[in-house]
């Protein structure tokens, strides 16, 4: 004979808790644009609104992260690592998350990225997809890292890049290097020593403010006009 285990209905179920999101009451529900193809705004009208307000004063309070890596084509980029020290700090600050979720196939990499709010409400932006040179690892996470750091860019709207460093992923960066003048080593001379001071625990701040005295209100040494400029500020940043 079969015995029926029967347990206490203590919490039961409410079928509308599990309603699907209905787009023609957007005073409600979410807001969706589109399909995967387009940015998808999740959260009723209120939540929205909050998000968006928190929005405009993260952007209005960011900076373009400082380019300490030197590119193919002589110019400088701003590393994931730099992108994500300069945004991370200000997304909290403003209640804001961020996750970057990619997926691979074969050597096709995948990068779907979604910035959440502390109210709950989410903004899934298009997914970014990009060939890595072969299917092996190295390549793959070349693909990987540049396409988050060009995800990142894109969406925050910052000037991370001078030129499109994604050869190393693609597999297009073979070039016939071309000659270094003295003010390029210069420049390159104040990036490294940038990237060594900040990891020395040297407020990032303190070092552009001075490029920026020296530089013509630009911050960024890859702008530095001559090598004068340069050894002024190499000089002045040592002694901090």
């Amino acid at each position: 004979m079969e015995e029926t285990l029967n347990l206490p209905n203590e919490n039961p179920v409410n079928p509308s808790d599990f309603d699907c999101v209905r787009v023609a009451e957007p005073e409600n529900t979410s807001l969706l644009l589109g399909s995967m193809d387009y940015t998808e705004i999740v959260g009723t009208y209120e939540m929205r609104k909050e998000m968006f307000a928190a929005w405009a004063q993260f952007v209005g309070e960011v900076v373009n992260p400082l380019k300490t890596v030197a590119n193919y084509n002589k110019g400088n980029y701003a590393p994931l690592d730099q992108v994500l020290n300069e945004i991370r700090p200000k997304l909290a600050e403003h209640g804001f998350g961020l996750m970057q979720n990619p997926v691979v196939d074969g050597n096709k990499v995948t990068l779907t990225t979604i910035l959440t709010f502390q109210n709950g409400a989410c903004i899934v932006f298009p997914p970014l997809s990009m060939n890595a040179a072969k299917d092996e690892p190295q390549p793959l996470i070349a693909t990987v890292t540049y396409a988050r750091r060009a995800a990142l860019n894109a969406i925050f709207a910052l000037y991370g890049e001078n030129d499109d460093d994604g050869n190393a992923a693609s597999g297009s960066g073979k070039k016939k290097a071309a000659k270094v003048s003295e003010l390029d080593k210069k420049k390159q001379e104040v990036v490294e020593l940038c990237r060594q001071r900040i990891a020395e625990g040297i407020n990032k701040d303190t070092i552009y403010n001075i490029i920026k005295e020296n530089n013509n209100g630009n911050r960024q040494p890859n702008a530095i006009p001559d090598v004068v400029t340069c050894d002024k500020v190499i000089e002045e940043i040592n002694k901090l």
